[in-house]
């Protein structure tokens, strides 16, 4: 029974192989997988930074603005654009 790895047949010995690496990169996926969890709670922790940064500002323009008194103005008309002129077609002369 000790030899028997002899006596495996070749897909047997390349599933044998497989599941060895498999295992050798478990500890590896694990790593990858804390890194991500990692990754995802320090962008959400960034992004609730962001946003509440974005906040302030907002409430700090809106009471400088009534503070000043302005109302707000509609946005500018959007200009139209000048249609492109198309070139005439080459005339091909034959001589």
């Amino acid at each position: 029974m000790s030899n028997h790895n002899s006596h495996q047949s070749p897909a047997e010995k390349s599933a044998q192989k497989m599941f060895r690496s498999a295992a050798q990169n478990a500890p590896a996926k694990q790593n990858g997988k804390s890194e991500r969890a990692l990754t995802a709670a320090k962008t959400a922790r960034l992004r609730g930074l962001r946003l509440a940064m974005e906040k302030v500002e907002q409430e700090a323009a809106e009471k400088r603005s009534s503070e000043q008194g302005e109302s707000k103005s509609p946005p500018p008309a959007r200009r139209k654009r000048a249609t492109a002129v198309k070139a005439a077609p080459m005339v091909r002369m034959i001589y």
